[in-house]
């Protein structure tokens, strides 16, 4: 392929398939329903296989004198050999000197090996002595098809739209004509009342605009990319108008291109993206000084428009809320959840692993092993590229990663300083500057098809180089993305539902999981006949493959663990191979804890399996980190506990620091009737400490339910206790309060709330039920109306029943019968359950008061 019309045919395709990933949500997954749990395909290596193919074609096609010198072509295979290298096995001896994070880490998390099903080898055994520097390999070479793709596609947009200044113009027409209309529809989806992207319904940013991507952060980035692409076009137009040409139609196109600016920047606006709105300011950088030291006064006008049309939606709807947010950022920053925590928290992965980095692509595993018990939820990217290049391939990666930048912005600059016209792609690099600052915050370039664009935009927008142009290197370059991109087909298909099973290679860890899940609940639902377990073998070799294919996984590890107890439980090992696979289970359950110390699910798992291996006090441990994560969980694990038969003391000293657990445990025992246990649990002497005042309102139904004895001494003595924790000092002021009115001493119970915080919820809770139990109904209206005003817009329709059943009763009660009838009706239908609604709904309609003293 030497021709140019290949090569056209093999560019202009390029960058319709890099359109079509950004419309096709980014290029990351693709749902195959409408639903938010339909099954979605993984297309991530697919696209960067297609990226690979098409510009590594277009550079073999390419002419000699338009290819990449040879310093451009060194720096752009630099990143991308070095992952490969990740990848490579090295002898576990010179890795150890080497990288010896990565050996201590991957030493002994390897399974196996185990036997069983009639001495089959369920799992192999662990590596021969060889292991690569990456943790997570499938992930790098995920990682490896995004980098290489962006980067070859920055060759292609060198080669073939860089050396035209027509073609630059038509790549920045494309891409300002899809950007257009991604911001019409991500405007139009803003406001739906159900609001879709594409054919899937909204479940996340329902308040932003986010186009066809998912993130909104992400959606602002591609709409300043496009932004600077129509900036191109209307700078061609100033350029080269012809002053005998017909003006108006020249005004008209001018005025067009600057209001899709306009309608670019209102959707990166209602992205409500902070980053990305400030940022997109930067797209405008390389324009004012152009346009200042050589426009006529004609430009000038229509750069004064242009600037009116960007500046006005910013400073009308982004301001305030922009510099609102801004003042949050300290705190965002220096919070115990925070993004800063995470950059704090991933500093001692990078001194750990700086030589090498754990491998491009497992941020997601090897951050968990750092994190603090507050930052709970999933962190699969750093929300800071540098940062995670940093983590990910170490100290040479982010050099290998920075070149190409650094070699682009001294072209730039020589290029900006030169008198000469400047090429037809310099507004981009407004938007190349942006991408880089916003980097800092956000994770765009993770995104496979951003990294593409940007690759493609910052290639065609490249000056010209002085240098002679290497046909041997940009013909390697080429080469080498030919021979990867069948990799990226084999990689996508592979973990497809169905397609895993067919393809021995790769082992795609989430396919071979769902493999194990899917075994097992064969294996327990009874399908196949009785006494088999065939499936249960497999559910265990499908788990220890997804634990080969990904070792740092503390969600495989939990699986084996309790795929292998159950297992032993069954009578599937014999005498010989029972005591190894206990050991084996042993050690994953451990290498689940250790993997994801405060990931709950996971200590749910790690719970159930310390039980059945007799370790109370590991399965101590893992409820407590377990049940402290939520009421539900909490509530999941004391059922768990029940289960077992443990006594209720030893399940009390196992949820003891855990509030929320013990309550829910006492709760569970009055339900069961248990009056024993909850006696045993709880002492009719039991005396003030901060952990029994910390479940003081479970503790005071145990005195008053179980042991017939008055809880207000222990309430008072919590109270005493409590002098540094005003928060809680009020909580118990209202139990007291309570108690105080349920013996119907109102005067006391007013007493007991005296210096309460009345900003408080539960405190004006307690004052509306005083009021209640003293008869001033205007009091009860007043404070009922004041809490559903506050509870407006939350669904909690139990609370809303319990105010307005208040306000019903007080409206009866000053004979406004009507107004009564109505707030129980909605009563009713909030909970139909309520107690006597019915009755006092009929009660009403017959025009009689029920609540007056007969």
């Amino acid at each position: 392929m030497t021709g140019r019309r290949p090569e056209a045919f093999l560019a202009w395709s390029l960058l319709g398939w890099v359109l079509a990933g950004e419309l096709l949500f980014g290029a990351t997954t693709l749902p195959l329903g409408t639903a938010p749990d339909a099954t979605r395909l993984g297309i991530r290596c697919l696209f960067g296989g297609g990226v690979l193919a098409l510009a590594g074609g277009a550079l073999l096609a390419s002419p000699r004198h338009a290819r990449l010198p040879r310093r451009w072509c060194f720096a752009l295979a630099a990143l991308p050999l070095l992952v490969l290298l990740q990848l490579c096995p090295l002898p576990v001896g010179l890795l150890r000197r080497i990288d010896p994070g990565a050996v201590a880490l991957l030493a002994d998390v390897w399974p196996g090996p185990v036997h069983g099903c009639g001495g089959k080898e369920l799992i192999a055994a662990s590596t021969s002595g060889w292991l690569p520097v990456s943790i997570d390999p499938v992930g790098t070479w995920r990682a490896l098809f995004r980098i290489a793709s962006a980067l070859v596609a920055f060759a292609a947009g060198y080669t073939f739209f860089g050396r035209a200044g027509r073609r630059v113009r038509a790549l920045a027409f494309a891409v300002a004509a899809f950007t257009a209309l991604e911001a019409a529809y991500g405007l139009y989806e803003w406001r739906s009342p159900t609001p879709h992207v594409l054919w899937r319904l909204k479940t996340a940013y329902l308040d932003s605009a986010s186009g066809t991507l998912i993130n909104r952060n992400h959606f602002a980035m591609l709409l300043y990319l496009g932004a600077s692409c129509t900036l191109v076009v209307l700078a061609a137009r100033l350029r080269e108008a012809d002053p005998r040409g017909d003006r108006g139609r020249e005004m008209m196109v001018r005025a067009l291109l600057a209001l899709t600016v306009g309608l670019q920047l209102a959707g990166i606006v209602a992205t409500q993206s902070r980053a990305g709105t400030a940022v997109s300011l930067v797209v405008l950088a390389p324009a004012v000084p152009f346009l200042v030291r050589r426009g006529t006064g004609e430009v000038r006008g229509v750069a004064a428009l242009v600037l009116a049309v960007l500046a006005v939606p910013v400073v009308v709807y982004v301001g305030p809320d922009l510099a609102g947010r801004l003042q949050e950022l300290p705190s965002e920053w220096s919070g115990e959840a925070s993004r800063g925590a995470v950059l704090r928290l991933s500093l001692p992965i990078v001194a750990r692993f700086l030589a090498t980095g754990t491998g491009a692509g497992s941020f997601e595993w090897i951050f968990p092993l750092y994190r603090s018990e507050r930052i709970y939820g999933r962190y699969d990217y750093a929300h800071n590229d540098y940062l995670q290049q940093l983590v990910e391939t170490g100290l040479p990666g982010l050099a290998a990663a920075l070149l190409p930048a650094a070699l682009f912005a001294a072209a730039a600059w020589k290029r900006w300083r030169r008198p000469d016209p400047l090429p037809e792609g310099w507004p981009i690099w407004g938007a190349l500057a942006a991408v880089a600052a916003h980097e800092i915050v956000d994770f765009g370039l993770q995104i496979p098809a951003h990294a593409a664009l940007v690759g493609l935009l910052a290639g065609a927008s490249l000056p010209r180089a002085s240098a002679a142009p290497s046909r041997r290197g940009s013909i390697l370059l080429g080469a080498a993305a030919l021979a990867l991109a069948p990799m990226g087909l084999l990689f996508s298909v592979a973990g497809w539902p169905g397609a895993a099973e067919r393809i021995p290679w790769p082992t795609i860890p989430e396919r071979a999981y769902e493999r194990s899940v899917a075994e097992f609940a064969r294996w327990s639902s009874g399908e196949e006949e009785p006494g088999g377990s065939a499936a249960l073998c497999r559910a265990i070799e499908a788990a220890a493959s997804a634990q080969r294919a990904r070792p740092m996984s503390a969600r495989f590890a939990s699986q084996e663990s309790l795929l292998l107890l159950t297992a032993a439980r069954s009578g599937l090992f014999g005498d010989e191979e029972l005591p190894r696979s206990l050991e084996e289970a042993r050690r994953a359950t451990d290498l689940a804890r250790r993997l994801d110390p405060w990931n709950a699910w996971i200590r749910e798992k790690t719970m159930v399996a310390a039980l059945e291996l007799g370790d109370l006090e590991g399965a101590g441990e893992d409820a407590r980190v377990a049940a402290s994560r939520s009421a539900a969980l909490a509530r999941r694990i004391v059922r768990t506990l029940r289960q077992t038969g443990l006594p209720v003391l030893v399940i009390g000293e196992m949820l003891r620091p855990v509030p929320r657990a013990m309550t829910e445990l006492i709760d569970r025992l009055f339900s069961e009737g248990a009056k024993e246990d909850l006696a045993a649990l709880v002492p009719s002497d039991v005396t003030p400490s901060p952990d029994r005042c910390a479940i003081a309102h479970a503790v005071r139904r145990v005195l008053r339910g179980v042991h017939r004895l008055d809880p207000r001494p222990f309430l008072e003595g919590c109270l005493e206790s409590a002098r540094d924790d005003p928060v809680e000092r009020d909580r118990l002021r209202v139990y007291l309060a309570q108690e105080h009115l349920r013996l119907g001493d109102v005067e006391a119970a007013e007493r007991a709330l005296a210096g309460a915080d009345p900003a408080l919820g539960f405190v004006r809770n307690a004052r509306l039920e005083i009021a209640d139990a003293r008869g001033d109904w205007a009091a009860v209206v007043r404070l009922a109306l004041a809490l559903l005003d506050e509870g407006r817009g939350r669904h909690d329709p139990t609370r809303e029943a319990w105010l307005r059943a208040k306000l019903g009763k007080a409206y009866a009660q000053q004979g406004r019968i009507g107004a009564a009838l109505r707030q129980y009706e909605r009563v009713r239908r909030l909970n139909p359950a309520f107690p006597r609604v019915d009755r006092i709904v009929t009660d009403l309609r017959h025009g009689t008061n029920p609540f007056e003293a007969p």
